[in-house]
């Protein structure tokens, strides 16, 4: 029998030149001290990830909208058996980072049988995805106006 191992997907976005970093945790690679998710620019903008003595996943991440760095705890159990989830700037209250599977995820459109009534109107939160309808997995953007469709 073949087990597949646990595995997170995990963005974020620099602080310095704004390009979206991405990374695949492990179980495996956890059990070093730390792992550190790099941006490629000149800039020494990093996500941290540490694990705890009793468990849990201590995250270090950069933000975007503050510049500073905002740091989180997590059971292992959330990090790795949750669908996605979200780490959010304590003053802003923004979305800086994305962990999560990277399965897509089901579009909520007529064409999949599923009547979303949901127009995209000003501060409407919505998934990003390509040109495929269930091609979204971890990114959203919020509407600062309405949609002219």
């Amino acid at each position: 029998m073949l087990l597949k191992p646990k595995q997170r997907h995990i963005a974020f976005r620099c602080p310095e030149c704004t390009s979206t970093v991405l990374g695949l945790v492990g179980k495996f690679a956890l059990s070093a001290d730390m792992l550190r998710l790099k941006c490629g620019c000149d800039e020494p903008s990093a996500l941290d990830i540490k694990t705890t003595n009793d468990g849990k996943i201590r995250l270090s991440v950069p933000c975007i909208f503050c510049k500073k760095n905002h740091s989180y705890v997590v059971s292992e159990t959330v990090f790795f058996d949750r669908d996605t989830f979200l780490l959010n700037c304590p003053y802003s209250g923004m979305d800086i980072s994305f962990i999560g599977n990277d399965e897509n995820i089901k579009g909520e459109f007529r064409a999949n049988g599923w009547d979303n009534p949901i127009k995209h109107t000003r501060g409407v939160i919505s998934m990003a995805r390509a040109f495929n309808p269930n091609s979204a997995s971890s990114q959203f953007f919020i509407m600062h106006a309405d949609a002219p469709h």
